[in-house]
């Protein structure tokens, strides 16, 4: 129940959050892992990567300003790219931890992937403050394109939420979601190489 379990009363607030806010536009960055490694003096490995320290602070700045995404501290590496940490300036944590993922083309113009997650959130104040409240996550998405593609890419993710003192973090196959989460992504290309991006409503939108 949400009474009991911190993990299911975290995921409900957030679901209640995504829910009522209107759709995000922000710009998200697919780089080849050698063009990111050799900013941070590393080696790359595989093919295309989402920069996820480009992408989580775009988000941050489309859902609550520009301020609090320049607070924001966040750690990534493209060269250990499961494990995301984020800091807010009040000095509480959230980290996500990838321990499984898969990727499938069942159809041309078409590809599915699907990540399991391990999620930490602590609080910098209250009783609770730098204990971590756990839970574990599954997210699955499917995209597809047509012919014009690579003017627009429409996708749909469904984000799970497991209480992992429920259903441990190895496998969640069969396992009751606490909160499950759908959203409609829509991508288009940038007008300029500096990244502006096309809002829906703009008429120069793919339509």
């Amino acid at each position: 129940s949400l009474r009991g379990s911190p993990a299911a009363a975290a995921a409900f607030v957030r679901a209640t959050k995504l829910a009522e806010r209107p759709p995000l536009v922000y710009e998200e960055r697919l780089v080849q892992p050698s063009e990111l490694a050799a900013e941070k003096g590393a080696a790359g490995v595989g093919s295309v990567i989402s920069d996820r320290t480009f992408g989580i602070v775009r988000r941050v700045e489309a859902e609550e300003g520009e301020a609090a995404a320049a607070a924001l501290k966040v750690a990534w590496d493209a060269t250990n790219p499961n494990v995301l940490s984020l800091e807010s300036p009040g000095g509480g944590v959230r980290e996500r931890k990838v321990t499984k993922r898969s990727f499938e083309a069942p159809a041309p113009m078409a590809f599915g992937t699907s990540e399991y997650a391990r999620l930490a959130v602590a609080t910098a104040g209250g009783p609770m403050a730098g204990v971590p409240v756990i839970s574990a996550e599954r997210v699955q998405a499917r995209y597809r394109w047509g012919e014009d593609l690579p003017r627009e890419i429409e996708a749909l993710e469904i984000a799970s939420t497991f209480d992992p003192t429920a259903a441990g973090f190895a496998d969640l196959a069969g396992a009751q979601p606490l909160v499950v989460v759908k959203s409609r992504l829509r991508f288009t290309r940038p007008l300029s190489e500096k990244g502006n991006y096309l809002r829906p409503d703009d008429p120069r939108s793919p339509r």
